[in-house]
């Protein structure tokens, strides 16, 4: 598929981060995980499920409830953070073809924000270590914004600050839930395929626009 392609008058893109531009998934899959057994815990099985749906701060909190963690939120959250902060300081890549595919965007005048889950520090030392921060006009986190994403506030506070019209502005995400949410409030999806969500492929396939599984020579 080619942006050019799209049956959509493409004037904005509010991009996710963690498995659609980055390729961080790798990364996250066992971070739950190893934080609960860490304090002894043994997880459940759809603890990696139960992470990926929430914030940072939704995960800990779920974790401390749970798991009868006894250590306050504030420090689940910053063991966490702990156990990811290198990767996205130091290791995290952006996905081939991402870097061209933002650099024609940039070229044609498409403003571009992220909407992402993770934590805005650490999101923003990664753009800037990969040299495309000043690609975006703002970084939306959850954290920030004060809502997951299940609930749409994050993509309607980023299509407010493109300034650009619903029907025309692309939500580009990997994660089942973030698609359905961004799809009920309107918004046309283009639905990154990545190998961590393979499970929901075909879901994200049926609710999407339109789907890419690379970003390679999508200009």
């Amino acid at each position: 598929m080619r942006i050019a392609d799209l049956p959509i008058d493409v004037r904005g893109i509010i991009f996710d981060l963690d498995g659609t531009l980055f390729d961080s998934m790798p990364y996250w899959e066992n971070l739950g995980e190893d934080y609960l057994r860490s304090r002894g815990k043994t997880p459940a099985p759809d603890i990696r499920a139960q992470f990926k749906r929430r914030t940072l701060e939704g995960s800990a909190a779920y974790m401390k409830e749970a798991y009868g963690l006894e250590e306050p939120v504030e420090e689940v959250i910053s063991g966490i953070v702990a156990g990811i902060e290198r990767p996205y300081r130091e290791l995290i890549p952006l996905k081939p073809g991402v870097r061209e595919m933002l650099d024609a965007l940039d070229g044609n005048g498409i403003p571009m924000g992220i909407a992402t889950a993770t934590d805005y520090d650490l999101a923003r030392a990664a753009l800037e270590r990969l040299g495309v921060w000043n690609r975006f006009g703002f970084l939306h986190t959850c954290g920030t914004v004060g809502s997951d994403k299940n609930d749409p506030r994050i993509f309607n506070l980023s299509r407010k600050r493109l300034g650009t019209p619903l029907s025309q502005t692309v939500v580009m995400e990997d994660s089942l839930h973030a698609i359905e949410t961004a799809k009920r409030a309107g918004f046309p999806i283009i639905g990154v395929l990545d190998p961590a969500a393979e499970r929901e492929r075909e879901q994200i396939i049926r609710l999407s626009d339109a789907t890419i599984a690379s970003f390679v020579g999508l200009f």
